[in-house]
């Protein structure tokens, strides 16, 4: 019972979908310098996050790297999606009764079962079938310059750390 109760914490955390944060075990940023002024910056999430919401976080430390190194504006000077996807294999599974009067035996062999008897009876089997599923982990990698000017296309780091500093009006 112990286990379980430990379990089920990790359980819920893992189907969440990706926070902004550092590259993990969930996804996450990172970036390389290619000059002081030129980075290749990256996100990706896991598969419970949806790609405006990969695109968020990697806009998000775009505007952070932008402003920690003392610049008003990035350009982004090319795009890549690296999403990926993945598989969760499909099943089935069959049960099967059986009622009869009189005598019989059953043998089984690997993953079959045989029964034989003598008698009367009746029998009915169901099958239920998973098929396999598949899903898309989002990814983009963003290759960005710094700037002070505003020119055609910059995007103001300001206005997208405002976006998550500032606190969401609710409504009643």
């Amino acid at each position: 019972m112990n286990k379980v109760i430990f379990l089920l914490p990790v359980v819920m955390l893992s189907a969440c979908a990706t926070g902004y944060h550092p590259s993990g075990f969930s996804g996450g940023f990172s970036e390389q310098a290619l000059s002081s002024t030129d980075y290749i910056v990256s996100y990706n999430s896991n598969g419970f996050t949806g790609k405006w919401g990969n695109q968020k976080h990697l806009l998000h430390r775009c505007a952070e790297l932008t402003r920690n190194h003392g610049y008003k504006y990035f350009n982004v000077l090319a795009d890549r999606d690296s999403s990926s996807t993945y598989v969760i294999p499909g099943s089935s599974t069959t049960t099967a009764n059986a009622n009869y009067y009189g005598s019989g035996t059953t043998s089984f062999n690997g993953n079959s079962a045989y029964s034989s008897y003598s008698g009367s009876g009746y029998g009915a089997a169901t099958t239920t079938y998973r098929p396999p599923m598949v899903g898309t982990k989002p990814g983009q990698i963003m290759k960005i310059r710094f700037t002070n000017k505003q020119d055609k296309g910059a995007i103001n780091a300001g206005m997208i750390l405002a976006e998550y500093t500032t606190p969401k009006k609710t409504t009643k």
